[in-house]
């Protein structure tokens, strides 16, 4: 047996004399506090524990996991030797799993753990009562082949090897991305000879049998068994299968709310649900974060403990949709601030105030309501602002003649690309984060709703743009702004009003025409922005106050965006290269 599989030193100390344990409401706050704590010192805290791992084994099967994440399972095998086996199955359950399918890259590596934290429980008990899982592993990876009494074992071809001279093993190619990965990292052969050598030392005749029953599994119908297995253990931890789950993001009407139920004692799920895990991600919500503040109104202790619990089942049923493992701190907190976001965005929907929250009124409706419908009222703004940007992007003008979205700019391509997702999110490119998350409040929706009605203005406008428009103009990145402008521009200075590129010495004269002032605070002359409009109406039919009703603010940006990129340049300093809201020739 190769070394790195060898271990000279049991992975704890067991003491001589018997040991008081705490009382489950200690063990709880324990529990508690070993979760707020950096991993290391996590570590360190279990570790030191005059009752390790009767503590351990106290932890919920989704906090202890999500514990031995945080802290690194290379790191964390102490405590994965002190789990329980129900602990174990959690794990394998959660971190095996890929949709329907077991990830067998995944399942290497957690044979791997289990072998490195107590490999003779694995190939004992846990074996015993989780035997269709590795016969269906094996099936998957290995050919067995049972040699004769005197039999030639070349005579079996290349590959094979043997550990009693019976039994021969050859290793099937790998199967899956992940696998390989892991294969060729860390070795799925000598991880499978390690179990293969300890279950065979441990209980030579289950050696044999399981040998001979994975050769002969039904892979289909044994996964599909597994499966609702899985699935059956997962609800009892507030996990439901995807089939349901994915009704979370079935949008609801504000009306439809109190018609549907009125939250209950009794309507209250009985199904254990940890949630002291998902109290960090809670308390640490993004600033104004209704749910969170409203939250912090409730003063009895037993409505606050239930919300929390919603919240914990809540999670679970999102994480579940999403089809994600949240065994990663960052991922179950990311998880749970998109279940706050969206419970905060649905209860300032049933309050419907433009200016300050009604906390009190926010923290009632809690109190009322199950968190699963407030978030599907939250979520159904979301899904109506994608609805529009997918109707919008499947018939638009521009889209019809081949332009990406690039052509709308970085920051409308940004709004439109978050929308168009599986699950729309956010793009916020206020430099602080990611540009796109997940919507967290109300303004997100409104400050959408604002662009994708500013786009499809402008998309109606330039449907009334009658100029041939070649769909490539060397040299250049078309842009809304750029098309506009430059039309606008050849239009001004005289020349034929089709989308060619001006010269240098042809764009001056705009440029001179242009300011009414420069320097420190450039402005564009009122008169320039009244010919645009005069433009704009000329050439598409409009009146000066339907463009104005509908595209104001957008052409104030524009002219803004023109101000802050030319206004401090000296006409002699123009350069084409630099100059991207109008089409110049190189």
């Amino acid at each position: 047996t190769p070394d790195r599989f060898s271990r000279a030193e049991p992975l704890m100390d067991v003491p001589p004399y018997p040991l008081k344990v705490p009382s489950a409401g200690v063990m709880l706050l324990e529990q508690r506090h070993l979760l707020m704590l950096a991993p290391e010192d996590a570590l360190d805290a279990v570790l030191d524990s005059s009752h390790a791992a009767a503590l351990v084994q106290s932890f919920p099967e989704k906090d202890l996991h999500l514990l031995i994440h945080g802290i690194g399972v290379e790191d964390a095998l102490p405590l994965l030797s002190m789990a329980s086996d129900q602990q174990w199955l959690y794990m394998l359950d959660m971190e095996i799993w890929q949709g329907d399918r077991i990830d067998m890259g995944s399942f290497t590596r957690w044979i791997d753990h289990l072998m490195d934290a107590d490999p003779d429980r694995l190939v004992g008990r846990f074996l015993d009562e989780h035997l269709e899982d590795m016969e269906l592993y094996l099936f998957k990876n290995v050919q067995v082949v049972l040699g004769e009494p005197g039999q030639d074992p070349t005579g079996f071809g290349d590959g094979y090897f043997t550990l009693d001279g019976q039994f021969y093993i050859r290793f099937l190619d790998n199967t899956t991305d992940s696998e390989s990965e892991y294969s060729h990292v860390y070795g799925r052969e000598d991880i499978l000879i390690r179990f293969l050598q300890k279950l065979a030392e441990h209980d030579y005749p289950r050696y044999q049998q399981i040998l001979l029953e994975a050769s002969s599994v039904s892979p289909f119908e044994t996964e599909e068994e597994l499966y609702r297995l899985r699935n059956t253990r997962l609800a009892e931890e507030g996990f439901i299968p995807f089939e349901e789950a994915i009704g979370v993001y079935q949008p609801l009407r504000p009306g439809e709310v109190e018609r549907l139920s009125i939250k209950a004692e009794a309507a209250i799920s009985k199904i254990h649900a940890s949630f002291s895990a998902t109290l960090p991600a809670v308390q640490e919500a993004r600033s104004g974060n209704v749910f969170r503040d409203a939250l912090a109104r409730i003063t009895t202790e037993a409505k606050a403990e239930q919300i929390q619990e919603e919240i914990a089942d809540l999670s679970n049923q999102i994480a579940s949709a999403d089809r994600l493992k949240t065994g990663d701190r960052m991922q179950l907190d990311a998880v749970v601030q998109k279940a706050t976001g969206y419970i905060g965005i649905g209860l300032e929907t049933l309050i419907n105030e433009e200016g300050r929250i009604d906390l009190n009124l926010a923290a009632a409706l809690l109190e009322k309501f199950p968190l699963s419908h407030l978030f599907r009222v939250g979520y159904g703004r979301a899904l109506k602002l994608k609805r529009q940007a997918r109707g919008w992007h499947s018939t638009n003008g521009s889209a019809a003649i081949g332009y990406p979205l690039a052509f709308w700019g970085e920051h409308w391509q940004g709004v439109i690309d978050g929308l168009l997702r599986e699950r729309p999110l956010f793009y916020d490119d206020d430099g602080t984060g990611a540009l796109h998350r997940e919507f967290s409040a109300l303004k997100d929706i409104r400050t959408t709703q604002r662009t994708m009605d500013d786009i499809t203005a402008v998309d109606k406008l330039l449907s009334l743009v009658s100029i041939p428009v070649p769909s490539f103009v060397p040299g250049s990145i078309l842009s809304f702004k750029n098309l506009l402008l430059t039309l606008w521009a050849r239009h001004h200075i005289g020349l034929p009003v089709v989308l060619l590129p001006i010269s240098l010495n042809e764009f001056k004269h705009l440029f001179h025409d242009l300011w009414s002032a420069r320097g420190p605070d450039p402005a564009v002359k009122s008169s320039m922005k009244e010919s645009f409009l005069d433009w704009l109406s000329d050439t598409t039919g409009l009146a000066h106050n339907e463009i104005v009703q509908e595209l104001e603010g957008v052409f104030d940006r524009l002219f803004k965006e023109v101000e802050s990129e030319y206004g401090r340049m000296p006409i002699k300093h123009l350069d084409p290269m630099y100059v991207h809201l109008f089409l110049l020739k190189a």
